[in-house]
C-alpha cells in the first residue's frame, strides 16, 4: 500500500466517529498561510478524512498564548528555534486549560516527527488528555 494512503486510513481509524478536526501545523504561520491552506489543503483532508475542519490554529497564536504561560513576549526567531512542536502544543493547550477556556477532552497531535506519549490532566473534574501519535 501507499505509504500516503496507509496514513489517511490511520488517521481516520484514530479519529473513530469525531465529525471535526482542528488543525495545528508547523507551517501555518499566519492569517495568510491559512488563506493558503483553505485553498489548497482544507477540502482535500476534509474529503480524505471525512470529518469538517473547525479550526486552523496558526503558530502566531500559539505564541501568543504562549508568551503569556512563560511571562513574556516570544520573537518568531525564538519560537521556531527553542520551542518544538510538542512543546507547543502541550504548552497551548495546558495554557487554554489554565485561562479556562473549554478544551476537548481529547487533543491529539499526529506526526511523524513526536514520539508516543499521552498527558492526562483534571480541572473541575474533567479528565482532559493530550496525545502524540507518530505516524
Amino acid at each position: 500500500m501507499i505509504p500516503m494512503f496507509d496514513n489517511i486510513r490511520k488517521v481516520k481509524d484514530m479519529l473513530g466517529s469525531c465529525e471535526c478536526i482542528n488543525i495545528f501545523s508547523w507551517a501555518i504561520f499566519n492569517d495568510n498561510d491559512v488563506e493558503t491552506f483553505n485553498k489548497h489543503l482544507r477540502g482535500l483532508i476534509e474529503d480524505s478524512l471525512g470529518v469538517k475542519v473547525k479550526d486552523v490554529i496558526t503558530m502566531e497564536k500559539v505564541k501568543d498564548v504562549l508568551g503569556k504561560s512563560y511571562g513574556f513576549k516570544i520573537e518568531d526567531e525564538d519560537f521556531t528555534t527553542f520551542i518544538n512542536k510538542e512543546t507547543a502544543f502541550e504548552r497551548y493547550i495546558l495554557q487554554l486549560v489554565e485561562c479556562g477556556e473549554v478544551v476537548d477532552s481529547v487533543n491529539m497531535l499526529i506526526d511523524d516527527t513526536v514520539k508516543d506519549k499521552r498527558v492526562s490532566i483534571v480541572r473541575e473534574g474533567k479528565e482532559i488528555n493530550i496525545e502524540f501519535v507518530k505516524i
